[in-house]
């Protein structure tokens, strides 16, 4: 079944604040906030509309937050205090250019978050899984992401060969298992290096650790495979370290 116009942008809307919560710069806080709030207002309103009631005013203008909590007045809605508070904030962040605290912003996405993923399931009769990708789920619930345990079955592989010359490149290969997970919405499949950034980045983790782990990584990877040198067991040990690192950092390691 087709989801009404204004259901497909409530999802939107949400997945955009979350791109920006992930984001962790201080810039894209008070953008997370306006997106999830205005999120949150719009499923409201869609069920509003499929209780049969009307979200427009005499005056042709929709009702506000806090009329369509008025409009829903037979549910109970436990989460309703908090989101007005979270409203509230949208609006000193919209009039006045306050840019949110980490700490605050952090409270309310998650206030909302559970919100959404709530009321999509008990009211909505939605999927909350069907609607938004499994990254932001992972990313939100403290989960591993998706196609994890491949990469780590790879990984374990790695660990339990003979030679260090076999460590290193069965290691690189469970990198390149979980690099191929990495979806950048305007590029598609990203390359090695450029995967692994945008797992950071949509994990929140300071690039300059990623990118040091990397440089190592690909330094001995490539000695290994473009040279006559043969590594040795610390080498591999070494190797292994840095890949599990970067694997917990990027959210497919344990």
């Amino acid at each position: 079944m087709n989801q009404s116009p204004m259901f497909v942008h409530a999802a939107e809307s949400f997945e955009h604040g979350l791109e920006h919560y992930l984001d962790g710069s201080v810039r894209s806080r008070k953008f997370s906030i306006l997106h999830v709030d205005h999120a949150v207002e719009l499923f409201l309103k869609e069920k509003t509309v499929q209780t049969g009631k009307s979200i427009y005013k005499t005056d042709g203008t929709t009702l506000n937050l806090h009329e369509t909590f008025s409009s829903l007045k037979p549910l109970k809605i436990p989460e309703q205090p908090r989101l007005e508070e979270l409203h509230d904030l949208r609006n000193t962040i919209q009039h006045k250019g306050l840019v949110p605290d980490a700490g605050s912003t952090q409270f309310y996405v998650e206030v909302a978050y559970a919100f959404v993923k709530r009321f999509l399931t008990d009211e909505l009769l939605v999927d909350f899984a069907s609607v938004f990708p499994a990254k932001y789920r992972a990313l939100m619930e403290g989960q591993q992401l998706p196609g994890s345990e491949q990469v780590m079955t790879a990984f374990s592989e790695a660990r339990a060969a003979k030679s260090p010359s076999e460590k290193i490149l069965m290691g690189y290969t469970a990198l390149a298992r979980a690099a191929a997970l990495v979806d950048d919405p305007k590029l598609g499949k990203p390359g090695f290096r450029r995967a692994f950034r945008q797992a950071a980045h949509d994990k929140g983790i300071a690039i300059e650790p990623v990118r040091d782990l990397l440089d190592s990584i690909m330094s001995m990877r490539n000695q290994v495979v473009h040279s006559a040198y043969n590594p040795t067991a610390e080498d591999a040990t070494k190797f292994l370290a840095a890949a599990n690192e970067l694997l917990k950092l990027t959210g497919y390691g344990k």
